[in-house]
């Protein structure tokens, strides 16, 4: 879990967890420029909507897992993600599940993916791509004897977070092993999710 606190509350009105009508405002079209503006207006409750999520997710799992988020480090993330890794991995090396939200919002990607940071730190960014097409399709062979052809999953894990080839949402695509794609207007229950 992470080691940050939990944002503030919006300064105006009761704080999100407070509100009867579940808080944060949903843009009607978040591919239009007033609804995106909406969305980083309320960037507040996002922060505190994506740490009450991953305090749940936490507890549900307990203390075998480690539960990360991010909205974004210093800035607004492009792509917003939620991961799940075993307690000696992280999301800057080895395998962990992941949800990334598509930095236009129309779309989660459900997806098992590899941590690239400290690849990339330690041989460059040639070696390190190299290395994850080759743990990429090594896990997918082994997904494909287990999940069989007729999975729901995709098995070859492309995913699209519409970020841009020059941020970090690239290398979240190139790392994404097996995938699943829900978009916004068909999203299954929560039981599904988790």
């Amino acid at each position: 879990m992470s080691a940050r606190s939990e944002p503030k509350a919006p300064r105006k009105g009761r704080p999100l967890w407070e509100r009867p009508e579940g808080g944060v405002p949903k843009p009607a079209r978040p591919r239009d420029a007033a609804s995106l503006i909406l969305l980083r207006q309320h960037r507040g409750d996002w922060q505190v909507l994506m740490g009450r999520v991953e305090l749940y997710v936490q507890r549900e799992l307990g203390a075998a897992y480690a539960v990360r988020s991010s909205m974004g480090c210093g800035g607004w993330a492009k792509v917003p993600w939620l991961a799940v890794s075993d307690t000696s991995e992280s999301t800057q090396h080895g395998l962990y599940l992941q949800y990334l939200i598509r930095a236009d919002c129309t779309a989660v990607h459900f997806c098992l993916g590899q941590g690239t940071t400290k690849l990339k730190k330690l041989f460059g960014g040639a070696a390190a791509s190299r290395h994850l097409r080759h743990v990429g399709e090594y896990v997918r062979k082994r997904c494909r004897t287990l999940l069989g052809d007729d999975s729901p999953f995709d098995l070859e894990g492309e995913i699209s977070l519409g970020a841009g080839s020059n941020s970090l949402a690239d290398g979240y695509e190139k790392a994404s092993i097996v995938s699943r794609t829900y978009t916004i207007g068909a999203l299954p229950d929560e039981a599904t999710l988790l």
